[in-house]
């Protein structure tokens, strides 16, 4: 053996290590592309089948249009209350400044349980029906202040107290 063509042990150890990370390299590819190719194709026993791609794609898109005509059916069941209460909400608010801009006392801003509460702060007796009714028919309201940043509206509001024996304003 000459000189020539030896080899130290040093030298043949470092090329076995490049040679395995060579390889450790190139199994790490292909894991890769394993997992890539699993969405598309099929690997069987480390060979690669490949699916009926365009069936599939068929499949994937009836489903997403299955999936759209449900959420467009939920969207027509859901447009008509939503346009309804949205509709009646406009209205009630349109119809509370109408009524305050005339000096009335608009139902949307005073809830009942307020007109109750004053009221019945007169003289401590029960409060009918009748009497709650015709305060907000025969009472009024005066703007003070609207604040539109704040979206805050302040009146002063003015009630009769009406009784079989008594008649004036609170």
């Amino acid at each position: 053996m000459s000189t020539a063509n030896s080899i130290t042990v040093q030298k043949l150890d470092m090329e076995i290590y490049v040679l395995k990370q060579h390889i450790n390299d190139i199994h790490q590819v292909i894991q890769q592309q394993r997992t890539l190719l699993q969405d598309v194709l099929t690997i069987v026993e480390d060979t690669v089948v490949r699916t009926n791609l365009h069936s599939e794609l068929i499949a994937i898109s009836t489903e997403l249009h299955q999936s759209h005509d449900l959420f467009k059916h939920e969207l027509l069941f859901l447009h008509d209350p939503i346009l309804f209460h949205t509709l009646a909400f406009l209205d009630e608010v349109q119809t509370g400044m109408i009524e305050l801009a005339g000096g009335r006392i608009p139902l949307y801003f005073v809830s009942k349980d307020i007109v109750h509460a004053m009221l019945a702060n007169v003289d401590g007796e029960t409060i009918e029906p009748m009497q709650l009714n015709l305060a907000f028919e025969m009472g009024s309201a005066i703007p003070l202040l609207i604040d539109l940043e704040r979206m805050e509206i302040c009146f002063l509001l003015a009630i009769p107290y009406v009784t079989p024996k008594k008649t004036f304003f609170k």
